[in-house]
């Protein structure tokens, strides 16, 4: 088998695992078909010496010509840079691969290939972050350890080759060399079982850095906000249609960045019976809020969804599950409950909403996550639940010296999330705002009142008028012209957070429905319908010994239609409330568990790891007081003393290899004679062939060479037995070979022995 037409293949093989890496990630097989082709074309033509390979000149002329048609004009666009970035990178990769393969190989070659593959593969993992990149990773790691080791079998023949010409060409006779061109097949074998080897190695050690390594969301985030740029997407937003005039509801997600028309619908979405009516469940201006996801973290526009909690709550038989929700820091509550019926009916769900905070739901199971949004474990869906709220609590009760103080001060204090050349633009018009106030209420209620009643800003629902600059929340507030201070609720809410947590107010934002309640007797039953366009967000602050309290920013009833309720998430592919087929559930427990790892899953794995050990938990987990740099000394020092350990293990293997002594050195030493009567024999032209035995070698020289080269069984036969037999050699057979080989370089200063013919 030729070596270096396996090697040619590999490298097409590379190609083709960055080709099927974007053509599952845009979901286009084009790719995959053109890397075939353009492989099967350079085969043919190249491989087989019909054609030249490509001249240096004409393969810098053309990666600069598809530089500009990949990269340049696509982001060139209006909105450019938000439709093409970052596919259009890794098309402009994809393209410089393809004209690589009609250029001559050397080690140039294989690098930038390989590069390009690898930034392709983690592109693909941008664009679209599924449960199949893992089956990207594995193809590109397969690949390209193949690739590397037939390269460095390819490139060792060639050095071997290159020295033994230039040392029999030195000679005066110089018999021709039988040199192998080709692999084996057990040889091919063997490397495939290697590759495969270091291929589940890597992504093993891959895994595991992946779920140790300290995160650094913060700092990706940055990047990415960063990279995006500015742009905007025609896309769907809950509460109205998106462009192709699909209905959509309710969606437990938030990005600024995504901006489309959002149109009316009034389609019901769900409905809350509430058997003891009272008109304290609305607020000063008679709304109620059903409220769903909560949000704590944004970056760039794009609030996160909080991570699940590692376990589940499961109902006793014909028993509410009891829950205590954990971003309320432990407050015990000693307000009246309210029951609620709630009905979904115009879709499943699998996220319940309730008037918040909740105390008890009549449920299967439920799962948590950190800021106390619940929902039902994976392929189950509910149409109807009943669940149980405390009496909530409104900012206009609240005495005027109230703390906004939270247990977890860093979650929902100082906006990071903002790009940082808009941080301090936006820090000091929030400092402005509420200078003349003298407590963390008039604070927020300052805040609000410049958001909503100042008109400086404005509802709309025409946001492909608007042209975002940057961060998106920097250019609502503080954007020159009145036509880009404009949004719809979601932008409002967003920067009453920011604003808040730039004022040292703990803040979060939460989306759900929000209408005004109807008026009914107390006590009696009252049925409250909510539809679509009732989806909604608002912002919430954390006062001490009271929890969350709702805090809406949106101008009222009398400045905003109806839809401007429309909250401002987008659904992926389907709204929220459309319950996911059985077949996404891999997908979404990798997403979840892999691709949404998030520094707080990190603590829990390092609490159910370390909860044992004595002080351990704090420490590997980053919390205690030496924080992350606490938290890396330590497995730093966990990792040394494994070394240790294993040093501690190799040294006593090798003190056991050790009791041969001299015998060892000896047994090496023999090996090394031979070697050097390889040499001696090659200067007097007996070169020994490939697949000839070193028996079958000695036999050849003895026939050929007579009485003087007799000497050359001698060590032939104290190699072979220290080689293959495992025996240890004596000082006599040590000695003996000494003499021979001496003897034997001696024979090179003689005649030159008899022609050989075999």
């Amino acid at each position: 088998m030729d070596l270096y037409r396996i090697l040619r293949q590999s490298l097409y093989l590379m190609v083709g695992a960055g080709a099927f890496s974007l053509s599952i990630a845009e979901q286009n097989l084009w790719y995959l078909i053109a890397a075939v082709f353009f492989g099967l074309l350079a085969l043919e033509l190249l491989d087989s010496g019909r054609f030249k390979p490509a001249q240096r000149e004409f393969v810098a002329a053309m990666t600069l010509a598809l530089f500009v048609y990949s990269l340049m004009v696509p982001l060139r666009e209006e909105n450019g840079w938000e439709k093409h970035y970052p596919a259009a990178f890794a098309h402009f990769l994809f393209a410089f691969q393809i004209l690589l393969l009609f250029t001559a190989y050397n080690d140039w070659v294989l690098i930038l290939i390989g590069i390009s593959s690898l930034a392709i593969v983690i592109i693909s993992g941008v664009i679209d972050h599924n449960a199949t990149l893992f089956l990207r990773m594995a193809c590109f790691v397969a690949l390209t350890a193949w690739t590397l080791f037939i390269h460095s079998l390819w490139r060792s023949r060639e050095n071997y080759t290159s020295s033994q010409s230039q040392r029999m060409a030195a000679m005066r006779h110089s018999p021709a060399l039988d040199v192998a061109r080709g692999i084996s097949e057990r040889a091919l074998m063997q490397g495939v079982s290697m590759t495969a080897i270091l291929s589940g190695a890597c992504l093993v050690l891959g895994l595991v850095l992946f779920f140790s390594a300290p995160r650094l969301e913060r700092i990706s985030g940055w990047l990415e906000s960063w990279t995006r740029g500015s742009g905007k997407a025609n896309i769907a937003l809950p509460g109205g249609r998106d462009s192709d005039g699909k209905s959509v509801g309710y969606s437990p997600e938030l990005n600024l960045n995504d901006m489309g028309n959002i149109n009316e619908n009034q389609g019901e979405a769900l409905s809350v019976t509430i058997p003891k009516y009272t008109k304290d469940l609305a607020d000063s201006n008679g709304n109620i809020y059903l409220r769903g996801a909560v949000f704590c973290e944004q970056r760039g526009g794009k609030w996160f969804k909080p991570q699940r909690y590692g376990r589940t709550l499961e109902a006793e038989k014909d028993k509410p599950i009891q829950i205590e929700d954990p971003s309320y820091g432990g407050i015990v509550f000693n307000r009246p409950l309210i029951a609620q019926i709630v009905e979904n009916t115009s879709t499943h769900s699998r996220q319940y909403l309730a008037v918040a905070p909740v105390a008890r739901l009549m449920a299967p199971a439920v799962e948590l996550d950190e800021e106390g949004a619940m929902h039902l474990p994976q392929s189950q869906f509910f149409d109807k639940y009943e669940v149980w709220s405390y009496l909530p609590r409104h900012e206009a009760a609240l005495p005027d010296n109230v703390k906004a103080e939270h247990p977890y001060y860093t979650r929902y204090m100082d906006e990071k999330g903002l790009q940082p050349d808009a941080i301090e633009n936006v820090r000091k018009r929030a400092l402005e705002i509420t200078a003349r106030c003298n407590t963390d209420l008039e604070k927020a209620r300052a805040i609000r009142a410049y958001l909503r009643d100042s008109r400086l800003y404005s509802y709309t629902k025409q946001l492909q008028e608007l042209h975002r600059k940057g961060d998106p929340i920097h250019d609502f507030l503080l954007n020159e012209s009145e036509k880009e201070r404009r949004g719809h609720c979601g932008y409002f809410a967003s920067a009453f957070v920011v604003l808040c947590r730039l004022n040292h107010l703990p803040a979060r934002l939460a989306t759900g429905y929000s209408t005004p309640l109807p008026s009914a007797a107390e006590d009696d039953s009252v049925r409250v319908v909510f539809k679509n366009s009732d989806a909604h967000a608002w912002g919430e602050v954390f006062f001490k010994d009271y929890g969350w309290i709702v805090f809406d920013p949106t101008p009222g009833e009398s400045e905003r239609p109806v839809e401007a309720q429309t909250p401002p998430a987008k659904p992926k592919s389907t709204p929220a409330t459309t319950p996911p087929s059985d077949a996404n559930t891999i997908t979404d427990m990798w997403n979840r568990g892999v691709i949404e790892f998030s520094p707080e899953d990190q603590h829990q794995i390092y609490d159910k790891v370390a909860g044992g050990l004595l002080g351990a938990r704090g420490i590997f987990s980053g919390n205690s007081s030496g924080g992350w740099g606490g938290a890396l000394l330590a497995w730093a020092c966990t990792g040394l003393f494994l070394y240790w350990l294993m040093q501690l293990y190799l040294r006593r293997g090798q003190r056991r290899v050790a009791r041969g002594g001299a015998g060892v050195g000896r047994a090496h030493a023999a090996v090394s004679f031979y070697n050097d009567l390889l040499q001696v024999l090659s200067r007097r032209g007996f070169v020994r062939r490939p697949g000839q035995t070193p028996r079958e070698f000695a036999e050849h020289v003895v026939r050929l060479g007579g009485e003087p080269f007799k000497s050359v069984m001698l060590v032939t036969d104290v190699f072979e037995t220290v080689r293959y037999g495992g025996a240890e050699m004596s000082q006599d057979e040590f000695n003996a070979l000494q003499t021979a080989l001496d003897g034997l370089r001696e024979l090179t200063f003689a005649s030159a022995a008899p022609a050989a013919k075999s």
